[in-house]
This record gives structure tokens, C-alpha cells and sequence, in this order.
């Protein structure tokens, strides 16, 4: 299901079911976890994931999130985390670097379900 958030932000928010693989990276660029989890919302300027492990707030993540039929690659940081449950943590990715194409993806998501709604 997904239904636009209205709230008092620089990005208007979807909740929105997708799925995501991430890899985490250290401050040189290097692998230091992969895995799949899904998202909980969606923005153009970020994305709060909902995973089985824990992130560092400022960590940095390399992510593709699943968006209909297009793979959209981006990076981002941590800005929050909380431990939601048994296991499952809310995770709250700022997008620091987002190719062109990729950003246009999530904005026609944008524009295609706020124009059905």
C-alpha cells in the first residue's frame, strides 16, 4: 500500500513498500556488510528502511531500491536508527549522492501516485 505523508518536511514522504539491497561501506569506501531489507517510506530526498540489524547513525550505505519495474541506485548516510521490535530496527537514510536518472525515477513514482489519489 502506498499513501502520501503530509508533513512539515523538505521532501514530502510516501509510505511505501519497496525492495532494497544496501551495502554498508566505511569511511574509505570499503564493503563492511550487504543484505536485503524493504522500505517503510520513500522521499526524493531519502528513505527510512526497516532491516534485522543495526546502523550507526552517519554510517554510510550504498543502496538499489526496487521502484515498479526500475533497479534506482543511490548512496546515503544515517541519520537515525531505533530498534523497532524482536530483531528489526527503523532506519533513516538521507540521499547524499543520486544519479539523474535515478532521482526522475523516484519523482515519476512520486508523480504517478499522487495524480491516482
Amino acid at each position: 500500500m502506498t499513501t502520501l505523508v503530509s508533513e512539515k518536511r523538505r521532501f514530502p514522504r510516501l509510505d511505501s513498500v519497496h525492495l532494497v539491497s544496501y551495502t554498508q561501506l566505511d569511511e574509505d569506501q570499503n564493503t563492511l556488510d550487504m543484505g536485503i531489507c524493504k522500505s517503510l517510506d520513500l522521499s526524493l530526498g531519502g528513505v527510512t528502511i526497516e532491516t534485522h540489524r543495526a546502523f550507526p547513525v552517519n554510517g554510510l550505505l550504498e543502496m538499489v531500491i526496487a521502484i515498479e519495474e526500475k533497479l534506482v541506485r543511490l548512496r546515503g548516510r544515517v541519520v537515525h536508527a531505533r530498534q523497532t521490535g524482536k530483531g528489526k530496527h527503523e532506519i533513516g537514510v538521507c540521499f547524499t549522492e543520486v544519479q539523474e536518472e535515478d532521482r526522475a525515477g523516484i519523482q515519476n513514482f512520486f508523480e504517478k501516485i499522487t495524480s491516482v489519489s
